[in-house]
């Protein structure tokens, strides 16, 4: 072979070698954005799956005044599996009020709110 043909031979694969390339960076390109969609999508699914696990809230409850009443009411939230910390608690007259921030899960919430609703000892609950 000579040397023209040499030349002629690499200016052929040359355009052949930048086509492989640029398929190689656009297939790169696809799998990743695949991939950030993927976790995209899966991060997605934890955020929900965790909020169903672990919400907090802040409940304030007015009752007539009872002795230990907030410790009852602290204990109906240990029955039902809720973490809290009392806020602040007040005497207005004959009226308690007790305010906590709640953590739990959604089902555990609402079993205690259903079980402060027929208490007939509650005159305001807020949740």
């Amino acid at each position: 072979m000579n040397r023209e043909q040499t030349l002629r031979r690499s200016e052929n694969q040359q355009p052949q070698k930048e086509c492989l390339q640029e398929d190689c960076h656009f297939l790169f390109m696809l799998v990743c954005e695949r991939q950030v969609f993927s976790c995209w999508f899966l991060f997605t699914k934890l955020e929900n799956w965790i909020d169903t696990i672990n919400q907090s809230r802040i409940y304030k409850i007015v009752s007539p005044y009872k002795e230990n009443l907030l410790k009852d009411y602290e204990t109906y939230f240990r029955e039902h599996r809720l973490r809290f910390k009392r806020l602040k608690q007040s005497k207005v007259g004959n009226h308690l009020t007790g305010s906590w921030i709640v953590q739990g899960s959604e089902k555990n919430h609402r079993k205690f709110v259903g079980q402060i609703m027929h208490d007939e000892n509650v005159k305001e609950f807020e949740f």
